[in-house]
């Protein structure tokens, strides 16, 4: 792989990326993917539902305030932060490092808030402040993926950034993956007869061996993030800046916004992932509940299931890799978003856990490119020398409506019980994500970008 072609969205008389680079900027996935399985997903998500708040109608809703209250303040955020980020070479690493150091120390803080051993429930004042360290952790991790996401264009040419997105992507599932693994034996691998397979290795007291996986996310985070923090060179932006003020980028990204019809594949692409991103987004997020309470599996099914998931996910992020920089990026969003629109449907119809199984392999063989091809696409559409401004707006894209799936399961599941039901303005957005996205010409729009 040779970043020695002229990168898209990348600063001219820099030097070339290195391989070591590129294998530190995609351990930097491995090192925070352990947040968004373990956290958000799979075990946190879950506890914070059944023990912290002992209700779990009131859980969803709670859980699904705060991923909503989260997704309002990353997209009012980044496109400010990645603008002003531009504007000076080092700035990225810097609000790369700083955002990531908030996300490990507020994951870390997740340990402390418990219930008391035979409560029903913990006090009002423990449940609050599990849920503000939760919303600070989360935006603070997703501003570090603008960032993180900024730092592709100056690492790969644009024949190989699909195969580059997918590597990193595919390891950040195993990352989770093995952080996953380790957690299965904190908390414990039920054999279903009151007994256990595995686990689990730490004090029951408490909740604490549940608990206490946040204290080994944030370890992992911190530990495998290193390399990126510190390997990594920042080639964006003026080495001595360009003069302009926070006030003038403000500005700036005002105008980027209403300057957006002039890059109409770029635009149509940011809209369609306005919802097939939420969808995504509210999928995952919501998955352990579901889980949980509709099929009524134990903690230790659900992180075999999480394992299983994030397998099928590094294999799809890392085969369609290569379908991005062949086919295009288009192309390998439309296979995953079949894939993901099929397994969503799948897990609503038939509410069984034998069901729920291939339910969750078409969902993580669609996540990882999904997720990866978006993110290549995006870098081909960048303007040269703004790529973070214009990953502020992909993130923008990516989290301007991330309330509404959480907000919509929230109020179906408050009306009628039914988490079923809940779901499927998830599964309509996910549709609606891949009719808009057939307006969009990859080609057109990379020539638009490099200014043809």
């Amino acid at each position: 792989m040779t970043a020695s072609a002229p990168r898209p969205g990348g600063v001219p008389h820099t030097p070339p990326a290195t391989p070591s680079e590129r294998v530190a900027w995609c351990l930097f996935d491995f090192a925070n993917s352990a947040f968004s399985t373990i956290v958000v997903t799979f075990v946190y998500a879950v506890y914070f539902q059944n023990v912290l708040v002992g209700d779990a109608g009131r859980g969803d809703v709670l859980w699904g305030n705060a991923l909503t209250v989260s997704g309002l303040a990353i997209a009012v955020l980044s496109p400010w932060l990645g603008a002003a980020a531009d504007m000076r070479r080092g700035r990225k690493r810097r609000f790369l490092i700083g955002f990531s150091l908030t996300a490990i120390l507020c994951t870390a803080a997740l340990v402390m808030p418990h219930a008391a051993d035979g409560a029903s429930h913990a006090t009002v004042g423990a449940v609050w402040t599990a849920l503000v360290l939760f919303t600070v952790a989360n935006v603070a991790f997703e501003l570090a993926f603008v960032f993180y996401n900024a730092f592709l264009p100056e690492l790969a040419s644009a024949d190989v950034l699909g195969r580059l997105s997918g590597k990193a992507w595919a390891l950040g599932f195993v990352g989770g993956l093995a952080c996953l693994v380790l957690g299965l034996g904190f908390v414990g691998l039920d054999d279903g007869q009151g007994g256990f397979l595995l686990g689990p290795w730490l004090s029951t007291d408490e909740q604490f061996h549940v608990r206490a996986t946040n204290l080994l996310v944030a370890g992992w985070f911190l530990v495998f993030g290193m390399p990126m923090f510190f390997a990594v060179r920042d080639r964006g932006g003026a080495a001595e800046g360009d003069g302009r003020t926070i006030r003038d980028v403000f500005g700036e990204v005002v105008a980027t916004v209403r300057s957006l019809p002039a890059y109409p594949d770029l635009l149509r692409f940011l809209i369609a992932r306005l919802f097939y991103n939420d969808a995504v987004i509210a999928t995952v997020g919501l998955a352990a509940l579901y889980m949980d309470r509709t099929l009524g599996m134990p903690m230790g099914d659900i992180m075999v299931v999480a394992v299983w998931l994030n397998i099928a996910a590094a294999l799809g992020a890392f085969g369609l890799g290569y379908v991005d920089d062949r086919m295009g990026a288009k192309t390998a969003i439309y296979i995953s978003l079949v894939l993901l629109i099929a397994g969503s449907a799948l897990a609503i119809a038939v509410p069984t856990v034998s069901a729920f199984w291939v339910a969750s392999t078409l969902v993580g063989l669609g996540l990882g490119p999904n997720q990866s091809a978006s993110r290549s696409l995006l870098a081909r559409f960048a303007p040269a020398g703004r790529a973070t401004e214009f990953y502020g707006l992909y993130a923008l894209s990516g989290k301007a409506t991330t309330w509404l799936g959480p907000l919509l399961f929230s109020v179906v599941v408050s009306w009628t019980g039914s988490q079923r039901l809940g779901l499927l303005p998830i599964l309509g957005m996910l549709v609606l994500g891949f009719v808009l996205l057939r307006g969009c010409d990859e080609a057109r729009g990379q020539r638009v970008a490099q200014g043809g």
